[in-house]
């Protein structure tokens, strides 16, 4: 690291010149691609990271571009996200190994995310694609690393940075795409949508230019797409939640909703070229996860409930069925059933009763079980099935170390999600009508 900014250094004299790239050719455009990411925060952000900063009680997940751009991907096993929240171009090359707790909160329990990680990745899977994206911590750590630099010298640090992962790309037969910073979503007092990413765009665009490196263009992309939108559509398509990072409405991160719409708008861009390597392996059509049964309600019993693509990463789900024409005195609806800790290879409930090993929670009768409905033709009844990033939600807590869980206390659908929101990776629903 020290030699290689000392590296850096020089070019405040006078630009790097360009390398041979001396990697393997590429291999030919499939739909069988490995892709390897690297950036920070907006790309992927560690569940841990989630629970320390959300205030207590928040339902407030936020999750990268990265972890839903398997989602259209044609292999989504083949996506190997190493973002790391925090990183820079610079630091993502620095070990969290010494750092302190504060410091190493940020990798979460992903410590091999910085570049050793995703090079011994990319050196195991023998070639794809490297995605690229910086510029969004560098402005502020590069002026602490280089207080005396002009803006453009603080460019051409950045660019050098760049340039390092391009060549190792290569070098490891990957081939390399840089991607513009997303932007953030502020308003300056005129009411005009800030560029508030500097200069980064362009420097990776012209780093890009240089090296001969397809880009693609993320930060035009989405201040278009956040320009035509108010602050009250921003917040319910990307974000409305809280955390303790701002202290006020998400500008930068996304909840999962948009977390998703960013993946595909890597996706589009990809795919200006549809004959381009990245366009083919983000060619799939995103899954739905989807809910059903062949007798929502029965006359008698619990129903026969099945799921199918559920998200990446889920290692367990929950069901909670409810009636939402009927309020307890608490304003909840009418719960009829909570079904929680289905192992992460569930798709499927037989009718009658859950299955061994399940924790039934306590219906609005206060009993552990499954609760006849009342009025199955009048009334609407709703099935939800979540699919959830921990495997026993009776050891979930907040970072402080409270209990999340709490064995007595009744889950309407809504309760849950305000309870476990940070944990929902994803959610489906079943109407009775």
């Amino acid at each position: 690291m020290k030699i290689r900014r000392a590296g850096i250094l020089l070019i405040f004299a006078a630009v790097a010149t360009l390398a041979s790239c001396r990697g393997a050719k590429p291999p030919e455009a499939t739909g069988d691609t490995d892709i390897v990411i690297i950036g920070p925060s907006t790309v992927y952000i560690a569940h841990a990271l989630n629970e320390a900063v959300r205030p207590d009680g928040s339902d407030c997940r936020l999750e990268g571009w990265g972890e839903r751009l398997y989602e259209f991907a044609t292999h989504p096993d083949r996506i190997h996200n190493f973002a790391q929240p925090g990183a820079s171009a610079a630091s993502y090359l620095e070990s969290p190994e010494g750092k302190d707790p504060i410091e190493r909160l940020l990798y979460g329990p992903n410590l091999d995310h910085y570049w050793a990680g995703a090079r011994a990745k990319m050196q195991e899977l023998g070639g794809g694609l490297l995605l690229i994206q910086f510029g969004g911590n560098d402005a502020r750590l590069l002026q602490e690393e280089f207080p005396d630099a002009t803006h453009e010298q603080i460019g051409e640090a950045f660019k050098e940075d760049l340039r390092y992962f391009v060549r190792e790309a290569r070098e490891l037969n990957f081939t390399p795409v840089l991607i513009t910073s997303i932007e953030k979503r502020i308003r300056a007092d005129d009411g005009r949508l800030e560029y508030s990413r500097g200069d980064f765009p362009r420097w990776t665009k012209e780093l890009a230019a240089a090296e001969g490196v397809a880009v693609l263009d993320l930060n035009a992309r989405s201040h278009a797409a956040y320009d035509r939108l108010s602050e009250a559509e921003w917040r319910e398509r990307f974000a409305d939640c809280r955390n303790r990072w701002n202290g006020h409405v998400q500008d930068a991160h996304f909840e999962p909703k948009g977390a998703r719409t960013a993946a595909s708008w890597v996706r589009d861009l990809a795919c200006e070229d549809a004959d381009s390597r990245l366009c083919r392996a983000l060619a799939g059509e995103p899954a739905a996860f989807r809910l059903t049964s062949e007798a929502f309600l029965p006359d008698s019993g619990s129903p026969a409930l099945s799921w199918t693509n559920p998200p990446k990463g889920a290692k367990s789900f929950a069901l909670v069925i409810d009636d939402h024409d009927a309020v307890d005195d608490d304003g909840r609806f009418w719960v009829h059933w909570v079904v929680l800790n289905l192992p992460a290879d569930t798709r499927d409930l037989a009718a009658g009763g859950a299955p061994a090993g399940a924790l039934v929670e306590r219906n609005s009768s206060g009993a552990r079980a499954y609760f006849e409905p009342a009025f199955p033709e009048s009334h609407t009844y709703v099935a939800h099935v979540y699919a959830l990033d921990l495997d026993d939600l009776t050891r979930a807590q907040y970072a402080s170390g409270e209990p999340i869980y709490r064995p007595d206390r009744i889950y309407d659908h809504r309760r849950f999600e305000q309870v476990f929101g940070n944990f929902i990776l994803g959610e489906a629903e079943l109407r009775s009508r």
